[in-house]
């Protein structure tokens, strides 16, 4: 980024909200806080679209903050080549949940990683993906995907040109209805995965597809 940064802090928490203001003011930047209530994704996206060039956001909303997750604000963003960072102790514990936004979510810290210097790289990361240049962990490649085994809202799959002995928990929500009557275990589909990944909480996944026999 080349801009100063205004920043958007999208967190439910009053205390946090102001620990990283402070700690972004004393690095000189511009902070706006947004407190909520947001009923609607689209009313908070707007806003932050309109008083700020890059967010950092909390992921776990309580309800009378917001009715949708930090996960889908960030993906919002994204989809408007808006930079906005997920910051969350729940990478692991809501590993499934962010993974139906991951491919919009192009950088995700912990709260200990989410200092200044950190997120001004991050934002960078996110200005490099709308203009087409992804790190090796985040570009995306058209790969086999092989189903292991599926549960009511998930399709449990392997990876072969990753790592074909960990099975990988995703959304059954992301691939298409079409593809619901061929969803048993050892079929083989294709998708788009960023096959770089170093874990699989990095891994995204999208465009489905099955290219018959």
């Amino acid at each position: 980024m080349s801009e100063k940064p205004l920043v958007a802090i999208i967190d439910d928490d009053e205390i946090k909200r102001e620990s990283m203001q402070d700690e972004f003011v004393l690095a000189d930047w511009t902070v706006t806080v947004f407190p909520g209530p947001f009923q609607k994704l689209d009313d908070l996206t707007q806003r932050v679209l309109r008083d700020a060039n890059c967010a950092v956001c909390d992921h776990h909303f309580v309800r009378n903050y917001a009715a949708f997750n930090g996960a889908a604000a960030v993906a919002e963003l994204y989809q408007s080549s808006f930079p906005a960072v997920l910051v969350t102790q729940y990478e692991v514990a809501d590993m499934l949940e962010i993974r139906m936004y991951r491919r919009s979510i192009p950088v995700l810290l912990t709260p200990k990683e989410a200092d200044p210097d950190t997120l001004f790289h991050a934002w960078e990361v996110c200005q490099n993906e709308f203009e087409g240049r992804f790190i090796p962990t985040r570009k995306p490649w058209k790969t086999l995907v092989r189903i292991a085994d599926l549960s009511d809202d998930t399709v449990f799959v392997l990876l072969p040109g990753w790592n074909s002995d960990e099975v990988i928990r995703v959304p059954r929500r992301i691939l298409p209805s079409t593809l619901s009557p061929l969803l048993q275990p050892g079929e083989h589909l294709f998708a788009t995965v960023n096959k770089g990944a170093e874990d699989q909480s990095e891994l995204f996944f999208e465009n489905f597809e099955h290219r018959g026999n």
